[in-house]
């Protein structure tokens, strides 16, 4: 921490601070830190990836200023990540909010949470059954709704079927959409996206431009 951010430092004496070697670290972008996330074992649950990436000034709320115990900064978002993965009812908002708010504080979890109702207002067998209806989604917060809404079904249904849909429906979104849901898919299981998705002829128009993240 330093000085200016006022979280109990103080500074150094000149002699003391000389016995030291003094780094500043930066803090991670949304996509540097969803990259780590992603690539090491899915460790960031995705509704948290696809929340961060709709409202990237939520990575960071420290306010020196603001006397709450808990604010979201990279390492309270993972955290909450683990919390809320544990949840076994997805729609318990009581119990999400709880958690979330135990690692980042209320007020940016009452806005995850709200992320997340906007998500379960699609229906995701039906838009996975008519994969070129995601066009008609034409709200910012609704395109990153559907990414949390669609890998979290996944999670919970991970077969090759389910795989091909996702394939299918992300042929007709905007390439930044369409990469990061592949991305979040891949991470809930790197090994089994891996080896199925280059069997599917829907992949292969998608490849030219996502290979590159995502075998």
């Amino acid at each position: 921490n330093r000085v200016e951010d006022r979280a109990n430092v103080f500074e150094l004496p000149a002699p003391l601070a000389n016995r030291f070697l003094h780094l500043e670290l930066k803090i991670p972008t949304v996509e540097e830190w969803a990259e780590w996330g992603l690539e090491n074992g899915n460790q960031i649950d995705s509704r948290i990836i696809a929340f961060l990436n709709f409202k990237p000034s939520r990575m960071h709320s420290f306010d020196s200023k603001n006397k709450d115990k808990a604010v979201s900064t990279p390492r309270t978002w993972e955290y909450c990540s683990k919390l809320i993965s544990d949840v076994e009812d997805v729609e318990d908002d009581e119990e999400l909010m709880t958690l979330s708010a135990a690692a980042v504080g209320e007020a940016v979890a009452i806005e995850l949470i709200g992320f997340l109702k906007i998500g379960r207002k699609i229906n995701v067998k039906k838009l996975l059954e008519d994969p070129e209806s995601v066009k008609e989604l034409k709200e910012i917060d609704l395109k990153y709704s559907v990414l949390s809404t669609i890998s979290e079904h996944y999670k919970q249904n991970k077969e090759v079927a389910v795989l091909k849909k996702i394939v299918q429906v992300c042929r007709f979104m905007e390439a930044e959409f369409s990469v990061l849901l592949l991305r979040l898919v891949k991470g809930i299981d790197n090994e089994f996206f891996s080896k199925e998705v280059v069997k599917m002829k829907e992949f292969t128009e998608l490849a030219k431009l996502s290979a590159k993240y995502l075998l």
